[in-house]
C-alpha cells in the first residue's frame, strides 16, 4: 500500500507542531509548512496526495490556497481544518466543492487518520478517474468517428481501444532481439538451411548459428525478466528489512559502478550526493535486492532518455519524517508528444504495465532488468511494498538556461526511529520516526 503523502498548512505554529507530531506517530510522509504561499510554491514543484490547510491565514486564506493548488494537481483531495465556529467559511468550501472534507480543532489522532484515510481513497480513484476520462474521450472521439455517416463516407477505418495496447505488445515483444529477432531469425533459417544428402543432415552458415544463439539468449532472458517481474508484481506483504542512512551512500555509489559500461554509451555522467549530517544513524524500510533492481531501472531509464554528454542527479534530503531521492535528467520532447518530458496524463500511465511513450526501443542496455515495458510497473511495486511514495514528472531548471525543463523522479521512505534484530539476526523495521526538518 502507497504511504499517503501530505502538504500540511497553518499559520500558528505550536497548531502545526501538533499537526507534525500527530502525522509522524501515523507514518505519513509530509511537509509542514506555516506560509501559504511557500506552501503554493512547493505544491507548484512537488506532487503530494492531499492538501490539509487551515482555513484562516493572513496574505492567502486556506479557500485560495485550495483553488490555487488544485489548479496546479488536479489530482490532490483538500481537507479544510477549522474552529467549529467558522461554520460559515466550511460550509462554503465544502458547497463549492473546493474542500473534500472538513477537520474541526482541536482534533485527535484518531479523527485525523480516519479522515486523511479516506481523503486518500478517494486521491486514488480520482487519479483512476482522469485516466479513465481520458480513454472515454477518445472511445468516444472513435465512435463518432466511425459512425457518423459523412466519416463514414470518407473512409471505413475502424479502430479499437485494444489497439493501443496491441502497440505497446509489439514494440515490447517483436522489435528488435529477443522474441522478433527470433522469429526473424527462425525464418531466415528455414529459408537458409541446406539438408546434405550425403550425411542426411541439415546445415546452417556459422554466421546464421550465431544469430540465432545471440537472439535465442536474448529470448531467455525476457522469460527470466517476466518470471522476476511475475513474483515481484504478485507479492503482498511489505517488506521488512531496514537500512542505515550511513550505508546508503556506499550503496548507491555502488549502483552507479554497476551501470558504469551503460553510461559510456553516450558519454554521460551520474552524480549522487551524499546525505545531510546528522542523520547517518537513522534508519529506512529497505530492501536491498529490490531496491538495487529499482534504482537500475530508474538510472538506465534516466540514460535512455537523455542525450550524449547530459548529466544526471541523484539528489537526496531529509524533510519531515521522511528521506527523499531525487534522480533527474534533462527533459526532451519524444516523438509524437508536444511536450518535453513527463507531463499530463503520462505522470500516471508511466507506471502502466507495457506503456511506451516512445515507439523506439533501445537494446544496448544490456543491464536492464525489465525492458519490455514492465520496468516502472515492477519499481513502483517495489516502492508501494516498502510503504513509500514515487511520483514522476517535471520540474524547472534554474541553473541551465538553455534548458527549460528536467524530469524528476522523487522516492519517499518514511523514517523510521529505531532498527531491531529479528530471530535470525536481520534487521527489520521499526516504528515510524517523527522528524522536524525540512
Amino acid at each position: 500500500m502507497m504511504t499517503p503523502h501530505i502538504l500540511a498548512v497553518d499559520d500558528d505554529e505550536d497548531a502545526l507542531r501538533l499537526l507534525e507530531h500527530q502525522l509522524g506517530k501515523i507514518g505519513y510522509t509530509f511537509d509542514a509548512l506555516s506560509d501559504p504561499k511557500a506552501a503554493l510554491a512547493r505544491a507548484e514543484e512537488e506532487r503530494y496526495h492531499i492538501l490539509l490547510t487551515d482555513l484562516r491565514m493572513p496574505e492567502m486564506d486556506g479557500m485560495e490556497l485550495i483553488g490555487r493548488v488544485s489548479r496546479a494537481n488536479p489530482e490532490i483531495v483538500s481537507i479544510a481544518m477549522s474552529s467549529m465556529n467558522d461554520a460559515p467559511s466550511i460550509i462554503a468550501a465544502l458547497n463549492e466543492h473546493k474542500a473534500y472534507d472538513f477537520l474541526p480543532k482541536p482534533f485527535t489522532e484518531e479523527n485525523l487518520k480516519h479522515v486523511l484515510d479516506k481523503a486518500f481513497e478517494v486521491q486514488q480513484l480520482r487519479v483512476k478517474a482522469l485516466q479513465f476520462n481520458e480513454s472515454e474521450m477518445e472511445v468516444y472521439r472513435r465512435v463518432n468517428d466511425i459512425f457518423d455517416w459523412k466519416s463514414e463516407l470518407r473512409s471505413l477505418k475502424m479502430q479499437s481501444i485494444a489497439t493501443t495496447v496491441i502497440r505497446q505488445l509489439n514494440i515490447g515483444f517483436f522489435h528488435g532481439g529477443g522474441v522478433g529477432g527470433l522469429t526473424s531469425m527462425l525464418s531466415l533459417f528455414f529459408d537458409r538451411v541446406q539438408f546434405n544428402e550425403e550425411t542426411k543432415k541439415y546445415e546452417i552458415s556459422p554466421k546464421l548459428y550465431d544469430m540465432l544463439k545471440e537472439n535465442y539468449d536474448v529470448s531467455l532472458s525476457m522469460i527470466r525478466s517476466f518470471n522476476n517481474a511475475q513474483n515481484i508484481l504478485m507479492a503482498g506483504e511489505p517488506y521488512v528489512s531496514s537500512i542505515r542512512l550511513s550505508e546508503l551512500s556506499p550503496f548507491l555509489e555502488g549502483i552507479r559502478d554497476y551501470v558504469a559500461p551503460m553510461l559510456r554509451l553516450k558519454h554521460q555522467k551520474i552524480s549522487v550526493s551524499s546525505l545531510p549530517p546528522g542523520f547517518h544513524d537513522r534508519t529506512i524500510r529497505f530492501d536491498r535486492e529490490k531496491m538495487k533492481l529499482a534504482f537500475i531501472e530508474l538510472l538506465i531509464n534516466a540514460m535512455k532518455y537523455s542525450r550524449r554528454n547530459d548529466h544526471i542527479f541523484v539528489i537526496s534530503f531529509i524533510r519531515q519524517g521522511y528521506l527523499e531521492f531525487k534522480v533527474l535528467n534533462p527533459a526532451y520532447r519524444i516523438e509524437g508528444s508536444s511536450d518535453p518530458g513527463i507531463t499530463g496524463k503520462n505522470e500516471v500511465m508511466v507506471f502502466e504495465p507495457f506503456y511506451r511513450m516512445s515507439a523506439v526501443t533501445d537494446e544496448s542496455y544490456t543491464l536492464e532488468e525489465f525492458s519490455s515495458g514492465l520496468g516502472l510497473s515492477v519499481v513502483k511495486k517495489i516502492i508501494d511494498l516498502h510503504q513509500a511514495s514515487i511520483f514522476i514528472y517535471n520540474v524547472r531548471n534554474h541553473m541551465e538556461p538553455e534548458r527549460e525543463y528536467d524530469v524528476c523522479v522523487t522516492i519517499r521512505f518514511p523514517l523510521l526511529k529505531t532498527s531491531e534484530k529479528n530471530s535470525a539476526g536481520e534487521t527489520v523495521l521499526a516504528a515510524p520516526e517523527n522528524t522536524k526538518h525540512s
